[in-house]
């Protein structure tokens, strides 16, 4: 839930419990928010404002930095449990590399295609990487996810995973989880990547709570695959 700055120190002046408070550094800005009795409160504060300045002087030093949302691996999981009456769901997306052809019914994914200069393109023939979004409108907690091959491979694969990928890695984001993992022959593959449970917070401008699962190719290679995404919500 968006809240007023005002609305948000309210509550911490009077409870005094910083230790729920958290924030990122988005250069322009601070994301803050609260996390309370399993809701979420937020508030974007722009830098040199009036507001910023009061949250910088008075209550950054005692929130809880999200920074490097898990830097040992484990450290996210450790502040962090699976808030009371979350369910875990597990969504499974059959995909064909160097298309747009996906099968998902959520809505929460979107299939975008790269060439060989990093450039997002339409073309098919050009495609080295075939990249899937998850991105459902709502807060979350990240548990862990995969790639299934189902059939002979005649080419080599390269499977990545990255957490929050449209925010520096100086600024919290672009979590690399699995990077180049190599998927080749005629072996079944599954690959789960667990995190524990980390919160990731929906926000549509600041793309938040989005997760990369990314496969690099040969340029044009048509190649199903079934990607899952484990979340609690």
């Amino acid at each position: 839930m968006r809240i007023s700055w005002n609305n948000l120190k309210g509550f911490l002046d009077d409870t005094e419990l910083f230790h729920f408070l958290n924030y990122i550094d988005l250069t322009d800005n601070f994301f803050v928010w609260l996390s309370y009795q399993n809701e979420n409160f937020s508030t974007i504060l722009s830098k040199g404002s009036i507001d910023c300045e009061d949250f910088e002087n008075n209550y950054k030093s005692k929130a809880i930095l999200k920074n490097d949302i898990a830097s040992d691996g484990y450290k996210y999981q450790k502040v962090t449990h699976v808030k009371e009456g979350r369910t875990l769901s597990k969504i499974y997306t059959l995909i064909t590399t160097s298309t747009k052809t996906h099968n998902d019914k959520t809505g929460y994914i979107n299939v975008l295609l790269f060439d060989s200069e990093g450039n997002e393109t339409e073309d098919s023939n050009l495609a080295v990487k075939t990249v899937l979004d998850f991105e459902p409108p709502f807060d979350y907690e990240i548990y862990g996810g995969g790639l299934e091959v189902f059939n002979d491979l005649q080419n080599e694969f390269y499977f990545s995973v990255i957490l929050v990928p449209d925010i520096p890695v100086g600024q919290g984001g672009s979590k690399v989880i699995i990077i180049n993992r190599v998927v080749k022959g005629s072996k079944t593959e599954i690959e789960i990547a667990p995190l524990g449970a980390t919160e990731l917070l929906y926000n549509e401008n600041l793309h938040t709570n989005k997760v990369r699962i990314s496969i690099e190719h040969d340029a044009g290679i048509q190649q199903e695959f079934q990607t899952e995404v484990h979340y609690y919500s």
